[in-house]
């Protein structure tokens, strides 16, 4: 017995799973290293199929448009791709914050393999990145995740045209915020940091006689871990707010 699929709705499938795969390739939870590539292929075959068939008329009529199908399955991949990227800013913005928070603590000396981008990493970078997963998975962040790509294409319409000035403009504008959230983040750290160096310093003009060197790295890792324990909470929860903010950004939310 042979199994025949129709053109029109194989056209439809590739023109979903080509924007679907190319976010989920970057999408934060869903698209790190650690996950296997059968389950996100898996994983945005069966997203792909749930949204073929509400999208199923305005992907036959986008084939049809210039530059033709495989012009319109370029540009969606690009629409994807450019989404996730986007997303992943913010998720680098997590990282950027705590390599500036090892340097105030004196924690950077001490690095491991971080899962999510196989690199070197602080310890505490690679806690925080797999602390900020964790805690979108449990509040449910990745059904905004489903819930963005379906509703991107009411803000990016299939067959549309591709405008790449304004995505240009919008990832500067996301890059630029990821840079400026990592400032913020660490801010307390930073201050910490140097308040304790300039005590330090004035301890060692006045009584040189204490050893400053021994006092200060367990002063400054002891006062440090305090500090993060109590705004640990508030930073997950603004980085875990702005990537959701981004998502609903991109889709029109």
């Amino acid at each position: 017995m042979k199994f025949f699929l129709p053109v029109d709705f194989a056209i439809a499938f590739l023109l979903v799973f080509a924007r679907t795969g190319g976010m989920l390739m970057l999408m934060p939870m869903i698209g790190e290293r650690f996950v296997p590539v059968r389950v996100r292929l898996v994983f945005a075959l069966f997203l792909s199929l749930m949204l073929l068939l509400p999208l199923k008329p305005a992907l036959t009529k986008a084939a049809s448009f210039e530059p033709g199908v495989f012009g319109v399955l370029f540009i969606e991949l690009l629409i994807g791709l450019g989404i996730g990227l986007m997303v992943r800013m913010l998720m680098l913005a997590a990282d950027m914050a705590s390599q500036f928070i090892a340097q105030s603590l004196g924690l950077s000396l001490g690095e491991a393999l971080n899962p999510s981008y196989q690199s070197q990493s602080s310890a505490l970078g690679m806690f925080m990145s797999l602390l900020l997963v964790t805690f979108l998975f449990l509040t449910d962040a990745h059904q905004a995740v489903i819930a963005a790509i379906a509703g991107s294409y009411s803000a990016l319409p299939p067959g549309a045209a591709f405008q790449t000035g304004d995505v240009s403009r919008l990832a500067v504008e996301t890059l630029g915020n990821a840079l400026l959230l990592a400032v913020q983040i660490s801010a307390p750290f930073l201050a910490f940091g140097m308040l304790l160096n300039a005590g330090l310093g004035l301890v060692a003009k006045l009584m040189p006689q204490i050893q400053v060197t021994f006092l200060a790295v367990p002063l400054s890792v002891l006062a440090g871990f305090a500090l993060l324990i109590v705004v640990l909470g508030t930073l997950i929860d603004r980085l875990s707010a702005d990537i959701l903010g981004v998502l609903a950004r991109l889709t029109g939310g």
